[in-house]
């Protein structure tokens, strides 16, 4: 063995000797103080996870007031409401009570009755909301002041509501406020979901109640997932019983947590312990609950065991996050200030080594410079050339390399050349390809490609039995445009709806140019009612832009839902017709066909 190498050696051993010393004692007397921060942490991040849980349960609640935002809904309502106010009081509630009674002897989900409240606009507009959310919604539905149900979309076990728990604790004497109500299982949807009960209010006062129930093991199980990933253990949602409303791997409400566990989940603050588990090991268990399951005057939360159509609904009970982590990871996190010990005395060994290094490195230089240069001309550095020192065996293989990197470099040149060819001729057809289908002006896709997607969507819409609707607009007046301000003003005014049109279509709909100052847009699954909305607010964003020149301008706009044996050509016709009939109402309007 070398000297330089025996050196380094017996430094390092000494150095390892005395570093595992230091550390031993320090692991000693910092074990139990680090045992305690980790406690802490782990109390830390369960009220995190609570703060995250109750963002969820937010969103939640922000998603479904939009959804009774709709002027569709306030408009049923007040009609609704109106019909119902005709009637004292025991009238009322008898005509309810008989509504009731026949909804819940009809059991054919087809029957006129249940479809009258399956398929009104609020209905409809309802289903389209469930659509938005793939997957996290179970049935939606919307009842007036007095408790009958006047829109679902789907078949509820009944019809009057205005007696239910959940109700009155939205309707709240007519203060109103969101209520979550933890049904448990609900066999009306076949499934574990939360209710958000949403109070609806025109002028001030309360007309309706909106009832969202949302599946359980939807946004909650994702948390349940980003946290195993982010901190290991076991992260679980419990109501102050111990009953297990969400664990991984656990069907819902299926278990209870040991009897120990109960004293610290009643006191509904943030807590840490240590508990031993069946296996007799001990596991850190942190408890936080989610304080918007609490109840404010803002949020009600709870359930009841008395409602006809779930099973363990909540008594009253908050949600609490628990996470217990085993003693493994316990004594890992204990150890983290340890191992930041021993990565500092890694990086001091290193440190030693390449002092002790250091005397013999000028003996190898030249052929450490040589394995560099090497490494270049292997890394494709074909111009790396080695200083040519010496007639001895060095030399030679110096030599060798300068004449191995001159003729990979002359091989490499004509590669190049070959390679630059080929990514010209790939840009110029994707250009070609572009040019194809996009309008050369506007950057929104040509009349040509319109027609085929036209084609596909009206298939598509006929094998999936979806609405499609078509949307036709173009500027009034633009000919004044041209002539007071030049075709360039008309041009950027061009370029600049396109802009707006292509920046609020989703990304499944199509915008086109179909020629001169006309668009058209393809509303795919969009019937008639949205279509009109999205044809109002491109009108309004147009109306309220600023085009320099001139600074304002107006679009007229036709629309039409395709009828299910209509054809493109058809379909146009109508579009192009309502675009005539807006022109003719006076412009700046929108017509549907």
């Amino acid at each position: 063995m070398k000297l330089q190498y025996k050196t380094s050696l017996t430094m390092t051993v000494l150095f390892l000797i005395l570093f595992a010393g230091i550390t031993g004692m320090f692991d000693f007397y910092n074990h139990e103080t680090v045992r305690r921060q980790v406690q802490n942490n782990y109390e830390d991040i369960a009220q995190t996870v609570a703060n995250h849980a109750e963002v969820h349960l937010l969103s939640s609640a922000d998603v479904s007031q939009t959804i009774s935002s709709a002027p569709l809904l306030t408009e049923a309502l007040i009609a609704s409401n109106r019909a119902y106010e005709s009637l004292d009081g025991d009238q009322r509630q008898k005509q309810i009570d008989d509504l009731d009674r026949q909804w819940q002897q009809t059991k054919d989900p087809a029957a006129p009755f249940i479809q009258a409240y399956l398929n009104t606009p609020a209905a409809r507009y309802l289903s389209s909301q469930q659509d938005l959310f793939p997957g996290q919604y179970g049935e939606i539905f919307l009842t007036n002041r007095y408790g009958a149900m006047i829109a679902t979309t789907g078949r509820l076990t009944t019809l009057a509501h205005g007696h239910k728990y959940w109700w009155q604790a939205a309707f709240a004497e007519g203060r109103g406020r969101i209520f979550f109500d933890d049904r448990g299982f609900d066999t009306s949807v076949g499934g574990y979901v939360l209710g958000v009960v949403v109070p609806i209010r025109n002028q001030g006062e309360i007309i309706g109640i909106l009832k969202c129930n949302i599946n359980l093991l939807g946004r909650l199980t994702h948390l349940l997932e980003d946290f195993k990933l982010a901190h290991g253990g076991e992260l679980q949602i419990v109501r102050s019983s111990g009953l297990v409303v969400l664990r991984e791997g656990l069907e819902p409400l299926s278990e209870t947590l040991p009897g120990s566990f109960h004293p610290h989940l009643q006191k509904r603050v943030s807590d840490a312990f240590f508990y031993k588990g069946p296996d007799g090991y001990d596991q850190l268990i942190a408890t936080t609950p989610i304080a918007i399951t609490k109840g404010s005057d803002t949020y009600g939360f709870g359930g009841s065991y008395k409602s006809m159509d779930h099973i363990k609904g909540n008594t009253g009970e908050a949600w609490h996050v628990l996470i217990s982590v085993g003693q493994e990871l316990v004594y890992h996190e204990a150890h983290v200030t340890t191992r930041a010990l021993v990565y500092l005395g890694l990086i001091l060994l290193v440190f030693v080594l390449l002092i002790s290094l250091y005397w013999g490195r000028w003996v190898a230089r030249p052929v450490v410079e040589l394995a560099q240069a090497a490494r270049k001309i292997g890394a494709g550095h074909l111009e790396t050339r080695v200083h040519e020192i010496g007639r001895d065996e060095i030399g030679d293989l110096a030599r060798a390399i300068n004449e191995m990197s001159s003729s990979l470099a002359r091989n490499m040149a004509s590669r190049r050349e070959l390679e630059q060819e080929v990514t010209l001729r790939s840009k110029a057809q994707a250009e070609l390809e572009r040019r194809a289908i996009v309008d050369e002006l506007t950057g929104a896709y040509n009349r040509r490609y319109f027609a085929e997607a036209m084609n596909k969507e009206i298939a598509r819409a006929g094998r999936y039995g979806q609405p499609l609707s078509l949307l036709m607009f173009d500027i009034d007046h633009f000919k004044k445009v041209n002539d007071i301000h030049g075709h360039d003003a008309g041009d950027r005014v061009l370029i600049q709806l396109a802009e707006l049109g292509m920046n609020i279509v989703r990304e499944q709909d199509f915008f086109a140019r179909w020629g001169g100052e006309e668009f058209v847009v393809i509303l795919p699954q969009t019937d008639l009612a949205a279509s009109t909305l999205f044809a109002e607010r491109l009108r309004l964003m147009v109306e309220q832009a600023d085009f320099k020149k001139p600074a304002r301008l107006t679009i007229s706009i036709g629309l039409a839902q395709l009828d299910s044996l209509e054809q493109e050509d058809d379909l146009l016709k109508r579009v192009d017709n309502a675009l005539y009939k807006a022109k003719q109402s006076g412009r700046n309007c929108v017509v549907a066909g």
